[in-house]
């Protein structure tokens, strides 16, 4: 490196150290007025086994975010008691859908994540009305699927306003709302029955 390039480095180098935060300190943290929600399975229903091989998936748990309200999906668990699993074999598979789409990155989990005392970190954010929700399903391989019971959590917070409405508690009446995630560009089943195959529930 020579004395040229040695003093761009420098000055990069400065120019980083000294950058404005684009981000706000408080950006995806819970703030004192948001309410935690948690849901999973099997609460208080018979245990869910893991269904068949090229079995239709099965819903596990869910959660809608109220209208005026927004918020996140942060906790996830995927857990099972099945005595021939074996994690990312593909004898079993998770999913998670928002609105009937998949969620990027939660299409095919084939391995147990977190638990019920500490769940996998994660941030998806939600819109008024969305519904997220945890499937899980047989092999997706030729293989046999995993022979138990499957279990799960889905865990977050909401708050009123943010990213689905225009709301100000200050002003009477309803407030307008900007869009909820009926609009995004999710292709799916929206009828609530779980989809045949994964794949098909994809982002386009």
């Amino acid at each position: 490196m020579n004395h040229d390039q040695a003093e761009v480095l420098n000055l990069k180098m400065h120019v980083l150290h000294h950058a404005t935060a684009t981000i706000q300190p408080t950006a995806n943290v819970q703030a004192a007025g948001n309410k935690p929600w948690q849901v999973y399975a099997p609460g208080g229903a018979a245990q869910v086994a893991f269904p068949a091989l090229g079995a239709n998936a099965i819903l596990l748990c869910q959660y809608q975010v109220k209208p005026l309200q927004s918020g996140a999906l942060t906790g996830l668990v995927t857990k099972a008691n099945a005595s021939n699993l074996i994690d990312n074999s593909g004898t079993a598979v998770w999913h998670v859908t928002l609105n009937g789409a998949s969620v990027p990155g939660f299409e095919n989990i084939l391995s147990q994540l977190g638990s019920f005392q500490n769940p996998l970190q994660t941030y998806v954010t939600l819109q008024e009305n969305d519904l997220i929700q945890l499937w899980v399903a047989g092999s997706i391989y030729a293989v046999a699927s995993a022979t138990g019971f499957a279990s799960g959590l889905l865990s977050g917070y909401v708050c009123y306003g943010g990213q689905g409405t225009y709301y100000d508690p200050r002003e009477a009446g309803e407030p307008a709302r900007r869009g909820n995630a009926q609009n995004r560009d999710y292709r799916g089943s929206d009828d609530g029955r779980a989809p045949n195959s994964f794949a098909q529930n994809r982002p386009r």
